[in-house]
């Protein structure tokens, strides 16, 4: 997997709204694990309501239902494999503990629903997750499933190769908080009595008191300021995503960092203001020419 820069995610953007309105006349087959936990250990989740959805301008459709068998796994029959907006899985664990994975305008052939991809469903949705459910336009939806990508691989619910990989990695704090994140929700998930304190953590000043996790952990991306000690603290109570964080971040932030522009010859220098067109092409204005006082004679698209 590789990043997705202004040029390749514009192109990317391009095909998508090529497919706009495109849906299979096939029924199609999404298998999937619901589990808790990553790298160190997982525990599947068993007997867990597990529901397809296809985002909206208002409530998400319901496309498919399923219930997870001894071995946290599950089966669904769909009778589209391409949306126009975008597809997510909920699986509700009950007591407002409720774990999502973001699977963009096609089914993928499996999926795995654990923290961390609920971690990455939230923050990359955020704009989009402020009632209770995710609701926008399908372009920029498609767009959010994008940047979803960057942050976990929703077939292995591991962190993705743009956050294992230089210039992300351990040379940003973006590692390291998604899975320090991620164990903290994870604490909520064998715990079910840290929700209602971590749903607490995560309401805004003067705001209503989120309703799920995912809620919760969106919030928490619109306002990373938040309780950011107690949040770190409950990230060390159980600890199945690893490494996480060392110590203390400044903010619950989450960043993708970018130094691919798809062309050798014409790298970032002095990146400047960024606009995006009606197509979602990301046009960069380029003010110099790296390690030198020259102006660029090229901008980034």
């Amino acid at each position: 997997m590789r990043v997705l820069t202004a040029r390749t995610l514009a192109i990317a953007v391009g095909l998508f709204a090529m497919n706009l309105g495109v849906s299979s006349v096939f029924a199609a087959m999404l298998k999937g694990t619901v589990q808790s936990g990553g790298n160190l250990f997982k525990i599947p989740l068993t007997s867990v309501p597990v529901t397809l959805y296809s985002a909206n301008n208002g409530a998400p459709s319901v496309v498919a239902t399923a219930t997870t068998n001894g071995s946290g796994q599950f089966t669904m029959t769909v009778g589209q494999s391409t949306t126009p907006s975008i597809f997510f899985v909920e699986a509700d664990l009950g007591k407002s503990v409720q774990l999502l994975a973001i699977l963009g305008p096609v089914l993928p052939p499996t999926v795995t629903v654990n923290e961390l991809t609920t971690v990455a469903a939230s923050y990359s949705t955020a704009q989009f997750y402020r009632t209770g459910v995710i609701s926008g336009n399908s372009f920029p939806l498609q767009i959010a499933a994008m940047m979803n990508d960057n942050l976990v691989d929703v077939v292995t619910g591991s962190p993705s190769q743009v956050l294992l990989s230089a210039p992300n990695a351990d040379q940003t704090n973006s590692l390291r908080s998604t899975r320090a994140l991620a164990n903290a929700l994870s604490a909520c998930t064998v715990n079910r009595a840290l929700a209602s304190y971590f749903l607490t953590l995560t309401t805004p000043p003067g705001g209503s008191t989120p309703t799920s996790t995912p809620q919760a952990l969106a919030n928490l991306a619109r306002d990373p300021w938040m309780n950011v000690l107690p949040i770190y603290v409950l990230s060390k109570t159980w600890i199945p995503f690893s490494p996480g964080l060392l110590l203390p971040p400044d903010a619950w932030t989450v960043t993708v960092k970018v130094n691919d522009t798809g062309n050798d010859a014409n790298m970032f220098g002095g990146p400047a203001n960024i606009a995006f067109d009606l197509s979602g092409y990301a046009w960069v204005t380029n003010n110099v020419v790296q390690g030198k006082p020259t102006s660029a004679p090229h901008l980034l698209c």
